[in-house]
């Protein structure tokens, strides 16, 4: 049957979810499929092998604590990798939409990891009021991220003809799944022992700081074209600016609130339909006074903040600090 599939040029999504309840009904009928499939974490079928990883688990010292933590771990490693599936899907068009399904399943996964932080740490009172600050943020976090990928990045992907756009789309969506992963992770590690980095886990990791920087950098950047711009460009030179704001698109964009993408598109198109130099020059006197409002949430950020004031945060929940 899915031999038959793979030849279809479309398929609905009542026949790839009919299909998948059958396949799991004839799993499920296997005596000995059973064990495997009610065995999620046996170490025989999958394993964290980051060095760093395995320590602060074994670090934890309250055995509720270390089990949650551990297949919470688990879990971002199993989508880590799922996410670095997807570039061997990258070869032309078609490819590329097949990953969709790859991100169909890390949707149920994150899904997974959301219900199970809320039944583990927030059902229930927990001793330490940072850890449960820290699970909400971390929720929220990964809420607000999948919320961006699943409702504006991958929307209408599966439809799309051009590689290139099709292309942006799917990276964009990784980036983005897989640069909260890897800061969530780092985030619930710092919180057992503060002194490890992003690069005790990830080679190429990018800090929140440094994200919040190359932001602020971008967005002052762009601001200042487009007041340049409002003094001499005319509505014939407008492609000139439309490239600055698509490569911040593409790239910065990412970084901002989720609520803010809306408003930054809207811009975008309005700027697309100028046809007339005062309809030109009201929507970037407009666009200037976001993007200033912009700078100015950015700068609120409290990463920004506490690394201008020097703050620490607060203490490991294995310090003498805590256990007091």
């Amino acid at each position: 049957m899915i031999l038959e599939l793979t030849k279809l040029e479309r398929i609905s999504y009542l026949c790839f979810g009919s299909l998948g309840r059958i396949v799991h009904r004839e799993l499920r009928k296997g005596v000995y499929m059973n064990y495997f499939l009610d065995k999620r974490y046996v170490s025989l079928f999958y394993k964290v092998t980051n060095p760093t990883a395995v320590h602060v688990v074994r670090s934890i010292q309250i055995p509720k604590y270390k089990r949650s933590i551990a297949s919470v771990f688990l879990e971002i490693y199993r989508i880590l990798d799922y996410l670095g599936a997807i570039r061997f899907q990258m070869e032309d068009a078609n490819a590329l939409k097949r990953s969709l399904l790859i991100f169909s399943l890390i949707h149920a996964e994150i899904k997974s990891i959301i219900s199970y932080l809320e039944d583990e740490f927030l059902r229930n009172e927990h001793p330490d009021s940072f850890f449960t600050e820290l699970i909400q943020v971390i929720i929220y976090s990964l809420s607000m991220e999948l919320k961006k990928v699943v409702h504006i990045e991958l929307v209408g992907a599966a439809s799309l003809k051009q590689f290139d756009l099709i292309y942006t789309k799917i990276q964009n969506s990784q980036g983005i799944l897989l640069n909260s992963l890897q800061h969530i992770l780092v985030s619930i590690a710092q919180y057992f022992d503060p002194k490890l980095e992003g690069h005790d886990f990830f080679p190429d990791y990018v800090t929140r700081l440094d994200q919040s920087i190359r932001l602020r950098r971008d967005l002052l950047g762009l601001f200042e074209y487009i007041r340049k711009f409002s003094k001499t460009g005319k509505v014939p030179e407008l492609s000139l600016l439309l490239r600055q704001v698509e490569a911040f698109r593409k790239g910065s964009m990412k970084i901002l609130m989720y609520r803010d993408w809306a408003d930054f598109d809207h811009f975008y198109q309005e700027l697309i339909g100028c046809r007339t130099s005062g309809t030109l020059q009201l929507t970037l006197h407009r666009f200037e006074v976001y993007l200033l409002t912009l700078i100015k949430e950015v700068n609120k950020r409290s990463i920004l903040r506490t690394s201008q004031s020097g703050r620490k945060g607060p203490p490991s929940m294995n310090s003498p600090e805590r256990e007091k």
